[in-house]
């Protein structure tokens, strides 16, 4: 509102995501249980020039497959012409059973819905499929409902995707905190124990047994007990490469070098154990972002200790081993953003959270001044001083009776229908509501302006909500469940992960080594100067001279007059700001010698310049460019410039290192013109050609 309110254009028209009953209850519940968004309706220009009423609260039904999972409905699939369903528990006796009988229930209701196929339309697929356990979501107001949920899912044989705390006391995270632990520490025994239990080499009384012997003739500080197991073994030869990794980086050296994963599927529940490694590593590399967010160190020990942390406040979050056989169980507050095609609306028995005691912040007025954020606020401590016994006392009457308890209860019903609105809108096909003989407490307030006795559902077909005049249909079921289900034992899981890399080897480089030598051995036939050695200026940069004439070789053509030459010759030494270090005249005269010494010794029928070739050899590959490469009838003649500015007696040692390459050069040429090959190293800056074969 201090930024001028919620602008009409900005206001969302349509919903993309529900079906049409879902996008209605919706309308219908919140347009009451937000009267200030329902009553504040905006003008909105259209294209054509209109102005419509906007409400912040309704939205337009758009799913282009509203009709057609109803189209798929049959007497075995009723509840598929239906986006509303109602999933109704009755019981034996008078007192409606516990609420781990209704999860048990709820979770027994989802396996038969699933085995008997509910058609649904995935978002990003390409038309309608039958429902998988994936595809499912449970909504909890409490992790401990979620945990509950869990189990009783896999008590009917089902998978459960729960993101929870405990990270560090499951056995996989155990195990790889140990291999840590010892990699930092030698000595540590504990670590050495928990390693060799948990990958099954040695049973805890033969551990206990064995390093009480070892005590009776080493010192406690000794490191050398349990070496002879080869996971140690292995850990002290990696021990040498982890100097400089990061935590992640180590993380995953041990999961790939010592098979981690392989222990661990040994243990079941596969996909959860997976999914608590992939957290593990995840959780390496928030720690090391943590590092450079505050421009500290991260190391190894850091790590261990913020984990450490993390668990003292129950921070330690769990994978929650997401995949198409598990069904999603998370709570409203953790759906934000998210939504599946069957949504499950756990807890709605839940009474008001509206507790007065403890920690709450107070405004002093409504409105909020955009200078001074945090200002005319402050924080009310109340103590409860009754603890589980303050039902009846004098206290909690007068509070009761006061206007901060009235302002405390209306925050939690808005809280309450905000939170719904959240789970109701996670659905995309079917939203469940599942009730049993108990009030729907928390449903109840949010539908009928806070009051919990007033039934939001009853086992008719008709709901008490209308939208555009019409009352919202559901689908009603009544299910009659002992309070004891037998179990269904889960199958084995089938899980495809990276197993264990293969042992380091040496594989011969592709492309030829021309730093090796090639096994040849080579003589310099001849050694024929052709025209005298350029003169350099005093402080003249010979490779960048050398570099020009090799350019100007490669470019010269001997029919051009002298000053074309020249002008060429000019405009190479001035590019590479060399003009001044030699003299021009020399420099143009050198070049037509060494055209006019090639013209004079062979009988050319063909001149290449800066030729590519390429050919293989033992398996590898040779490829590079000739400067020159002369054709005759007979024979090939490969002119290579090079930049050496060495005295002629160092000649044979520059072409002891070139032997690689001409030899590969060679080979090359024979194999393309099918003649016999000559190869001449042309020094430039000497004015001489020394043949080598």
């Amino acid at each position: 509102q201090q930024n001028g309110g919620v602008k009409a254009e900005n206001i969302q028209e349509r919903s993309w995501r529900s079906r049409k009953d879902i996008v209605h209850a919706t309308n219908a519940i919140f347009s009451k249980a937000f009267p200030e968004m329902a009553a504040n309706r905006q003008l909105k220009t259209m294209p054509d020039g209109r102005q419509i009423e906007v409400d912040q609260v309704a939205l337009i039904p758009q799913r282009a497959s509203n009709d057609q999972i109803a189209g798929q409905a049959n007497p075995a699939q009723p509840e598929a012409a239906y986006s509303l369903l109602h999933w109704h528990f009755n019981y034996e006796g008078k007192r409606p059973p516990s609420i781990k009988v209704m999860q048990h229930a709820i979770a027994k209701t989802i396996k038969d819905t699933l085995d008997r196929g509910i058609w649904i339309d995935p978002k990003g697929e390409d038309g309608l499929r039958l429902a998988q356990a994936g595809d499912i979501a449970i909504l909890c107001r409490t992790n401990e409902a979620c945990a509950q949920f869990a189990e009783a899912l896999h008590h009917q044989g089902l998978k459960a995707a729960i993101s929870r705390t405990g990270i560090l006391q499951t056995a996989e995270a155990k195990l790889i905190l140990a291999c840590l632990k010892y990699i930092l520490h030698r000595s540590d025994s504990l670590s050495v124990a928990e390693i060799i239990l948990l990958t099954g080499h040695a049973p805890i009384e033969d551990i206990i047994e064995n390093r009480l012997d070892f005590l009776k003739e080493y010192d406690a500080n000794d490191w050398n007990w349990g070496q002879e197991a080869p996971i140690i073994q292995t850990l002290n030869e990696l021990r040498e490469q982890v100097v400089e990794l990061s935590s992640a980086e180590l993380l995953d050296l041990l999961l790939e070098n010592l098979d981690l994963r392989a222990y661990i599927l040994r243990w079941g529940k596969a996909e959860q154990r997976l999914a608590n490694v992939d957290r593990m590593r995840k959780m390496a590399l928030q720690y090391e972002e943590k590092c450079n967010r505050l421009h500290t160190a991260a190391s190894l020990g850091g790590y261990l200790l913020w984990l450490n942390e993390l668990e003292l406040e129950q921070k330690d979050q769990q994978g929650s081993g997401e995949s198409q056989d598990a069904v999603n169980v998370l709570t409203y507050h953790k759906s934000k953003g998210l939504e599946w095609p069957v949504v499950i609306l756990a807890e709605l028995e839940k009474d008001i959270r509206d507790n007065i005691w403890g920690v709450h912040i107070e405004a002093e007025s409504e409105a909020v001044d955009l200078n001074d954020i945090l200002g005319n606020r402050y924080i009310r401590y109340w103590v409860n001083p009754y603890g589980l016994q303050w039902k009846g006392t004098n206290l909690i009457e007068r509070i009761n009776e006061s206007p901060i308890k009235a302002a405390t209860t209306q925050k939690a019903i808005e809280e309450d229908a905000r939170l719904l609105y959240v789970g109701i809108t996670r659905a995309r096909d079917y939203l469940v509501f599942p009730t049993r003989q108990k009030e729907t407490n928390w449903l109840n307030r949010v539908c009928c302006d806070g009051n919990n006795k007033a039934a939001a559902l009853s086992e008719e077909p008709e709901t008490i909500w209308t939208w555009e005049g019409q009352p919202l249909l559901k689908h009603t079921q009544v299910f009659h469940y002992e309070k004891e289900l037998p179990r269904i034992e889960m199958g084995a899981d089938l899980v495809s992960y990276f197993i264990r890399k293969e042992e380091k080897s040496v594989h011969q480089n592709y492309l030829v080594d021309l730093n090796a030598h090639c096994g040849k051995t080579y003589k310099i036939q001849q050694n024929q100067s052709y025209h005298p050695a350029l003169k350099l200026g005093e402080f003249a940069d010979s490779k960048l001279i050398a570099k020009a004439l090799k350019i100007a070789f490669n470019a010269w053509d001997s029919k051009w007059d002298l000053e074309q030459k020249k002008t060429l010759s000019q405009q190479i030494l001035e590019r590479l700001e060399c003009e001044e270090d030699v003299d021009l005249l020399a420099f143009v005269q050198q070049l037509d010698a060494f055209n006019q010494y090639c013209k004079e010794q062979y009988t050319v029928t063909n001149r290449l310049n800066f030729y590519p070739v390429s050919h293989h050899e033992k398996g590898q590959l040779f490829e590079n460019w000739m400067d020159i490469v002369l054709e005759t009838e007979k024979e090939m003649i490969v002119i290579q410039h090079s930049s050496f500015a060495g005295a002629a007696k160092r000649f044979p040692a520059k072409v002891k290192e070139l032997s690689p390459w001409i030899y590969h050069s060679r080979k090359a040429l024979e194999q393309t013109f099918q003649k016999p090959v000559r190869v001449l190293i042309h020094f430039v800056l000497e004015a001489k050609l020394v043949e080598v074969n």
